[in-house]
């Protein structure tokens, strides 16, 4: 029997059903298959339509599983998660990604690749209450509306070490698995935020930043197109910070396959060249990540990062201090800086009451 034709062209202008894994695991609840069968109880006739037209592909089906999702992102994510072979760059809606989507120049996204983010995928719907969604005093309840049934349980929501999250996520009966760049490029589209957007939005950007470097063949994402965020206040006097000196006790391999190939020989033989992280680099990253000048104590490490790049970033002039250790009875610990005062509350969150300076 032929297949319909929308399933022979599902992957691709040049595909046939043969190229379409109708049995493959589309998500945690049905196959592709079904999921692109269904598709006929929302609109009738439309997998006799071997191209669609613009509203079909602007509609977003109110059942099935791209409910809240344009039929062409949907469609997308059928396509690269159910199609065998080389992913095309082109569906039943025309151009996947004509505006390259997460690279800064044209031609160099990679859908196909692993974008170096993962996600806690899984059937969460056993867990019933916020309590259930605990680990180790981090809480992944949200509840997207004011009935009992908006609520859910989110992994990802943990603010958790990447070592952490994947323990919290298999106790809460979840897979660690990696997010697709063709996934990152449609969750881009999703949040319809223009480039200013994009660059104030920390989450936003952060994201872009490490998809960048994993999906764009050139490393060079769009939101390095962005103005550096002001700088975190490692010096005293501003005017000492250096943000194109190179931190001597921070070097990674770049242009390799792993930027923790820090030492020049395994680096060189991997292709890549060993060089240093800049006080701007550093600096830029924390403030994408923390957004404030208030040191984030729930970052692993982060005393560590913020003294190497104080010993190097402050032309010798003197550095502000910090500590993340709670006060002592006597009121000893914490060291003074500048802090807004979502900053402040945010520490409070963590479990630590700041010192206030004279």
């Amino acid at each position: 029997m032929q297949a319909q034709p929308m399933l022979e062209k599902i992957c691709g202008p040049d595909s046939s059903s043969a190229n379409f894994m109708g049995d493959t695991e589309f998500d945690d609840y049905e196959d592709c298959l079904s999921t692109v069968i269904y598709l006929e109880s929302v609109k009738p006739g439309i997998l006799d339509q071997p191209i669609l037209s613009v509203d079909d592909c602007d509609m977003i089906p109110q059942r099935g599983q791209f409910v809240g999702t344009h039929l062409k992102d949907g469609l997308k994510m059928v396509q690269y998660a159910c199609c065998e072979g080389e992913p095309s760059s082109s569906g039943l809606c025309g151009d996947n990604f004509p505006d390259g989507a997460m690279c800064a120049n044209p031609g160099q996204f990679m859908p196909g690749d692993v974008s170096g983010i993962k996600h806690c995928a899984g059937d969460f719907g056993w867990i019933d209450y916020d309590d259930d969604c605990m680990f180790d005093g981090n809480s992944g309840w949200h509840c997207a509306g004011d009935y009992e049934d908006d609520c859910m349980c989110d992994v990802g929501r943990m603010d958790l070490s990447p070592e952490d999250m994947t323990a919290a996520c298999s106790e809460m009966g979840g897979e660690m698995k990696d997010i697709m760049c063709y996934q990152t490029a449609i969750w881009m589209t999703q949040q319809q935020q223009n480039m200013t957007q994009m660059c104030e939005d920390r989450g936003t950007r952060m994201t872009l930043e490490i998809s960048g470097e994993q999906c764009c063949s050139d490393q060079e994402s769009i939101v390095n197109e962005c103005p550096p965020p002001p700088a975190v206040q490692f010096c005293q006097d501003m005017l000492n910070f250096d943000r194109d000196e190179k931190i001597g006790d921070m070097p990674f391999c770049s242009g390799g396959p792993d930027e923790d190939l820090n030492e020049e020989l395994a680096c060189t033989q991997a292709g890549g060249t060993l060089d240093h992280r800049t006080c701007g680099m550093v600096s830029d990253f924390l403030m994408v990540r923390n957004g404030t000048e208030w040191p984030d104590c729930g970052m692993e490490g982060y005393d560590v990062v913020y003294g190497m790049a104080t010993s190097w970033c402050c032309r010798g002039g003197d550095v502000n201090t910090f500590s993340c250790e709670p006060p002592t009875p006597d009121g000893g610990g914490g060291g003074c800086t500048t802090a807004s005062a979502d900053a402040i509350r945010q520490v409070r969150m963590k479990g630590f009451e700041p010192r206030f300076c004279n």
